[in-house]
Order: structure tokens, then sequence, then C-alpha cells
């Protein structure tokens, strides 16, 4: 029975065009307004807009270009089946993730499909909407939205060259994708991954026909080549977003794993310098705070040797988040083919919790640190809370439509290198908020290297393949310390 309804929850968007027909649009705001132009378009045809739901008692019972408002979300069940409505979307694109839940589970009640507005931040033009999409559990996850990247900086951006390496993978393709609306001269993206970047490079081209969108393989580990590459496309600024990430599997490749993120990213910080980058942002991580994993400790060995850089012609600055919601390999897709499957779902443990955030956001803020930043600081985006993975999986639950008792939820506990929680911060950072409300800066008078770090650092890099897995871990707290 549990896998029937989560085929069923699968396959009924797919099929909307040609089975829904009446509407209710959830918000007569600007982006209600705005929706209803959108849904006049040829491709929705089969869209008949039935009438505006809206919680503001002032807005009841009047009208927006001939539909009306026909009551406040509590209603949405009797008008619902009252006028036979077939799906329902939410178009307030500012709305929390508490709000987005509770309108949710009422349009639950009824036999209503239902969609969504992207968030602000997911369409930077002005006086236009992004077409609805089906609810993911990002959208019940959000904080109030607003956009990251500020008008004023996105018009510092224009006609500058940009590098992008992990271009292909989740924060570097949004990256591109929100370069793109900056009107840049040049959009670099590097990757290793051929396939990912051959797709990455198809989209830019359809998305956005009149950016210069340029593809390069490349791994970060071919010293020459990088220098070759930075030198004959002399960017303005640089973003580093190429790494490996995942905890466990780092843990039993610690070699590929430091000639990755700690050489790699050496070799694009020196090309970068020598070929007179104006700007190089470093992606970090939660996990190099405290690190209890390979792959955490080689982000922090890299956030030192970037802060520890006092006589350099580019402005290098770290930019630090926590988890980004439904990132290639994230746990969010993981937990969606496992119910998809009929389960079990595997959750390490019930006390797990993280801090999220969408990958939209998370471009952004590296985009506008990297407008600010006059060098030497290390970024972190105001998070609020973390979020208990068993919340998050219920919430999924809920977009399937499934209730708690429906699949296996099965404890697998906790795996090497994994921590119950992250942090954002070491205590001595002392971080305060920079010139946007959003983005905190970390107090850089409060760092302290080791003699020669950056020196020790570059040895060990070039060595380690001399080194067997307990002496790299070794190595990597020593400098970690």
């Amino acid at each position: 029975m549990t896998f029937h309804k989560i085929k069923k929850h699968t396959k009924k968007l797919n099929y909307a065009m040609e089975k829904i027909s009446k509407v209710l649009i959830i918000g007569a705001g600007k982006a209600g307004k705005l929706l209803l132009d959108e849904l006049k378009n040829p491709e929705y045809r089969n869209y008949r807009i039935l009438g505006f739901i809206d919680d503001d008692v002032k807005k009841i019972d009047t009208v927006i270009e001939n539909i009306r408002v026909l009551g406040n979300t509590n209603q949405i069940p009797e008008i619902v089946k009252k006028g036979q409505v077939n799906l329902c979307i939410i178009a307030i694109p500012s709305i929390k993730g508490e709000k987005i839940n509770r309108i949710l589970n009422i349009i639950q009640k009824t036999q209503s499909d239902f969609m969504i507005v992207p968030p602000i931040f997911e369409n930077l033009k002005i006086n236009s909407i992004a077409k609805p999409r089906k609810i993911e559990v990002d959208d019940l996850l959000r904080s109030p939205t607003e956009n990251v990247l500020t008008e004023k900086a996105m018009k510092k951006l224009q006609n500058n060259v940009f590098l992008v390496t992990g271009a292909a993978g989740s924060i570097g393709s949004e990256i591109c994708n929100q370069l793109a609306s900056c009107s840049p001269k040049r959009i670099i993206g590097l990757d290793k991954a051929e396939t990912p970047l051959f797709e990455i490079s198809n989209s830019m081209k359809e998305d956005y026909p009149d950016v210069d969108f340029v593809p390069i393989l490349c791994n970060i580990k071919e010293k020459e080549n990088l220098q070759d590459i930075t030198n004959q496309s002399k960017p303005d600024i640089i973003y580093h977003c190429a790494a490996f990430k995942h905890v466990g599997l780092m843990e039993n490749f610690p070699l590929e794993c430091v000639k990755n993120n700690i050489e790699g990213s050496i070799n694009l910080i020196n090309a970068a310098n020598k070929s007179k980058v104006e700007r190089f942002v470093f992606v970090s991580t939660d996990k190099a705070v405290y690190p209890t994993s390979v792959m955490g400790m080689s982000k922090r060995i890299i956030e030192k040797y970037i802060l520890s850089e006092n006589d350099a012609y580019t402005k290098f600055m770290v930019v630090r988040f926590g988890n980004v919601i439904e990132s290639n390999g994230s746990v969010i897709p993981i937990f969606k083919k496992q119910i998809e499957k009929g389960g079990p779902i595997l959750l390490t443990d019930e006390r797990m919790e993280r801090y999220f955030m969408t990958i939209a956001e998370a471009a952004q803020l590296v985009i506008q640190a990297s407008i600010f930043g006059s060098g030497g600081e290390l970024f972190v985006l105001d998070m609020g809370e973390p979020y208990k993975i068993k919340n998050i999986i219920d919430r999924l639950l809920q977009l399937y439509s499934l209730d708690k008792d429906d699949i296996e939820i099965k404890i697998i506990g906790k795996r090497k290198g994994e921590k119950l929680s992250e942090k954002l911060f070491y205590e001595f950072e002392g971080p305060a908020h920079s010139q946007h409300n959003r983005i905190l800066k970390c107090q850089y008078e409060n760092y302290s290297f080791p003699e020669n770090f950056r020196q020790i650092v570059e040895e060990f890099s070039i060595n380690v393949k001399d080194l067997n897995k307990e002496e790299i871990r070794d190595n990597l707290e020593n400098l970690v310390a």
C-alpha cells in the first residue's frame, strides 16, 4: 500500500498540465498578481483561475483583474470543494517555512495538488516572477527570505570575468546562474567531471544565451594547467567551490582528500596571485569548525592557509556555511530515494542536527562576500537555528502525503568522522555583523598562526603520498590544532 501511495505522489504532478483546470492562488499581493499574469501565457492554457486566497481581511471580496479574493487560508477546504479546485499555488515569496507548513496541512485535507512560487532570492529579475514549481522540503525549512545579493553588488559585477571551480556541482553551478543575471563579460566554468560540465554548459547556453560561458575540463591538481588558465583568461574574481566533500568517503581515502582539497586549493591560490587576480573566494564548511573528519580538517587547513597570507596582490577571503538543502549527495535527496523505494529511511541518530540553507542563498552569500571583502576575512551566513534531521524526515513524509507508520525509519548509528551537531564558529572568532545583515564577519585579529605555517602545509601536501592513513590523519590534526 505504501509503495502505491508513493508512486501516486511522484507521478501526479508530471501530468498536471493535462489534468488541472481550476486553480486557487494563495496570496493576493504583488507576487499573486504577477503569477496571474504569468498564467496567461500559452503554456498554461489549460489553467482556469478560480480565485485568490488571502489572510488580510481588507482584501477579502476585492477583485484583481476580474478575479475575486474568495476567503482566507482557513477556508481553503470549503472553497476547494465548492469550486472543484485541482491545484493550489502559494504565491507569497517571502513566506516563512512555518506558515508554508500550516497552509500545506490545510491543502492536504483536500484532494487538490499544490505548488509554490519560488522565494524572492531565486529570481533576481525585477517585476517578474519565477515559474511555479512543486513544493520541496527547503520551502518547509525556510527562514524569512530576502535577497542576500543586493542590487548595488550586482551592478559592481557587470562586465567582469569570473572563474568558478567546481562549476558543475551544486554550489558552483548556482553561482554561475546567479552571476549570469549580473551582465558579466565572461564566466569560465572549470570542472574535472566531463558529463556534468557538458550539462551545465548546455543549460547556461539555453537559459542565458547572451552570456559568454566557457567550460574548461581541468583537475585542480594540475598546477601548470591551472596557471595557464588564469594567465590566459585573466579573471577578475575566482570562486573556488571544487572539493571532495563526503565525510565517510574521505575517511577511507585521506590521500585523495589531501591531494584534491589541500594541494589543489594551494595550486589555485598561487595561480591566482601570480596572475594578479583581483579577488579570490574560498568556499568552506561548518565541518571545518573543531573538525573531527578528514574532510573537515582539509577545509580548515585551507581556511588557515588563506587567512595567514599577509603579502599578496589578490584579495583572499573565506566564506563558511552549513549544509545546503538538495545539493548533490546531500542527505535530503538520499532520503527521497529511500522513501520512493518504500523504505527503510536510514537515520544515523535521532539526536543528529545540522544547519541548513538553500543553494540559492549559499551562492548569493558567496557572491555578495566577494564584493565587499577587502582581503583576509572569514564570512559566515547567519543561518538561524539548526534542524533535527528527524524533523526533516517528518517534513519529507508530509510532502509525500505519508504518515510515520507508512514507512520504516531505521537507526544505523553515527559514522566515523561525524558529529551529532556542527558549530559555525570557533569560540575565539568573535563573529559580528558585516555591511550586510545576513553575513557575519569573524574578527581577523583573533587569529594566530605557527611560524612558516604555509610552508609546512605545502610540504605536507607534496609528501603526503609517502604516508599511510594513520600518519595522514595525525598530520592533519597537527595542522588544524
